[in-house]
C-alpha cells in the first residue's frame, strides 16, 4: 500500500519525503548519542548532510524534530506488533514470546525514546517537558499519544488472548 502511495506522488514529493526521513534518522542517532539538549540543529544537519537552513524547510525547531523521531518510533512499534506478534495471536505462547523479544529489542534501541513517550502520555510536551509551543506541535503530541496508546492496545491484546 505504502509503494501504491508512493507511485502516485510526483519525485519531486517523494524525494521531500526521503530527505525528511534521512533528516529523522540523523536526528535520531544525534539525540541517542548526545541527548536531547546536548544535540544542535547543527550536528544534524552535518549527519544528514544537509545545510543548516534546509533542516528548517522541514521541521520548525529541534523540539519539533524530537516529536517527528518519537513519532516515528511509536508508528514502527506498532508496524513491527503487527508483522512479528500479531500472525501468531492463535498461539499465545508464541505471541507472548515473540511480544517479549519486541519489546525488549525495542527497550534496548529505543529506550531514552520510550521514556520521554511516557511524559508525553502524560500531557508533557516533548522537550523540556513543558506546555507545547505551538497548536501544530500539540496536535503532533497528541498523535504521539495516540500512536502510543495504539501500541498498548496491541499489548493488551496479546495478554487478553493468552488469558483465553
Amino acid at each position: 500500500m505504502a509503494d501504491d502511495l508512493n507511485k502516485s506522488l510526483s519525485r519531486r514529493e517523494r524525494e521531500r519525503i526521503a530527505h525528511m526521513n534521512e533528516v529523522l534518522q540523523a536526528a535520531e542517532e544525534c539525540f541517542l548519542e548526545k541527548g536531547y539538549r546536548d544535540a544542535t540543529i547543527e550536528d544534524i544537519a552535518k549527519r544528514a548532510d544537509f545545510a543548516v537552513g534546509s533542516i528548517y524547510t522541514f521541521y520548525k525547531n529541534k523540539e519539533d524534530l524530537l516529536s517527528h523521531v518519537v513519532l516515528r518510533i511509536a508508528k514502527t512499534q506498532v508496524g513491527d506488533f503487527e508483522t512479528q506478534v500479531k500472525p501468531l495471536m492463535n498461539n499465545p505462547v508464541e505471541a507472548l514470546e515473540a511480544l517479549t523479544r519486541l519489546w525488549a529489542a525495542h527497550a534496548i534501541k529505543y529506550g531514552d525514546f520510550l521514556l520521554m513517550s511516557f511524559h508525553v502520555r502524560h500531557g508533557d510536551s516533548i522537550s523540556a517537558m513543558k506546555k507545547p509551543s505551538n497548536a501544530k506541535l500539540s496536535q503532533l503530541n497528541q498523535q504521539i499519544r495516540e500512536t502510543f496508546a495504539e501500541f498498548r492496545a496491541c499489548v493488551l491484546s496479546v495478554f487478553e488472548k493468552a488469558i483465553e
